[in-house]
């Protein structure tokens, strides 16, 4: 369930200090394909009672944030109308922090993106990371612990200069928790680590411009992506993956099948948010946390990657 607190949306479960718990749950109306033309339904295997594993939220491997950049949060305020949104995602296990953010109105040249703190906000601090330039800005990089703590308690925040405003032009603080992974992926024929599935795009529902890529995917397979509420992990027969978003309705994305690229990435997926497909049905509102995943060819067999839930905080 969420529970918010201000601007902060965090994610919780019940009994989430539970590794196992049982959950009721309709069946569930999806079909995988699985090569050639199999297919596999789950409606017999997402059971009508079922035990599935529960990862706890708190021990997930990454979080991601998303951050509003605008001019209100430069210290002073700059008085300019850019914008920009962005994910941050937090790799708690290797400590790999990456990036994706996308802006628009920037005045004069843009000459440079960072993270800086440590600092609250209304605080100054120094340079931390570059970013790059671009847009959308986008990477990754490994960090120390202690910059991973000052992460974790909000005290980085990221920073466009440009040549009208060399000290900031626009900036947003990394405060806002809005997703999670619910469970890590398995390895697959490409990357023994598993897949991964990265938030992109804008997270203001409004836009419906969210978007997702996986990368890890073994390069010239076939994938989709998946959209569910349900938290419990299964291990559908005929896969080499595990499937996390069991115990509710799941739909797939089918009218969008992608190829990964040369270098195992999957996507972009652009999901359409007010046009689910059915099951689920309906749209995504304001407040609700989903889940996604992405299935994809692995070979001869089939594969999952990572799940990442999100909050829809922003309107």
């Amino acid at each position: 369930r969420p529970a918010s607190r201000g601007r902060l949306t965090h994610i919780s479960l019940q009994d989430a200090g539970r590794r196992t718990t049982l959950l009721r749950a309709p069946p569930i109306a999806l079909s995988l394909a699985l090569g050639g033309q199999m297919r596999l339904s789950l409606s017999a295997f997402v059971f009508l009672l079922g035990t599935f594993s529960i990862q706890n939220p708190v021990q997930a491997q990454s979080l991601t944030w998303c951050v509003d950049i605008h001019q209100g949060e430069v210290v002073p305020p700059t008085g300019s109308f850019a914008t920009a949104q962005g994910f941050i995602t937090l790799d708690q296990a290797t400590l790999t922090v990456s990036w994706w953010i996308e802006h628009q109105g920037l005045t004069g040249t843009h000459v440079a993106t960072h993270f800086h703190g440590p600092a609250k906000p209304g605080e100054n601090a120094g340079v931390i990371k570059n970013l790059g330039l671009g847009n959308p800005v986008q990477g990754s990089s490994l960090i120390s612990s202690s910059q991973a703590t000052q992460l974790l308690a909000g005290l980085w925040y990221i920073n466009f200069h440009t040549t009208a405003y060399n000290s900031g032009e626009i900036r947003g603080q990394i405060d806002d928790l809005c997703g999670q992974t619910l469970c890590t992926a398995l390895g697959n024929s490409w990357d023994p680590a598993g897949a991964r599935l990265l938030p992109i795009g804008r997270f203001h529902l409004g836009d419906n411009a969210l978007a997702f890529q996986s990368p890890g995917v073994p390069p010239g397979q076939f994938g989709y992506l998946l959209i569910g509420q349900g938290v419990g992990i299964v291990t559908p027969p005929g896969t080499a993956g595990q499937l996390c978003l069991a115990g509710a309705p799941i739909g797939r994305f089918g009218s969008q099948v992608l190829k990964s690229d040369a270098a195992g990435v999957l996507g972009p997926f652009t999901p359409d948010l007010s046009a689910l497909p059915n099951p689920p049905g309906g749209s995504v509102l304001l407040g609700e946390t989903w889940g996604f995943q992405t299935w994809f060819r692995d070979g001869s067999t089939s594969n999952f990657s990572d799940a990442v839930s999100l909050t829809f905080s922003w309107s």
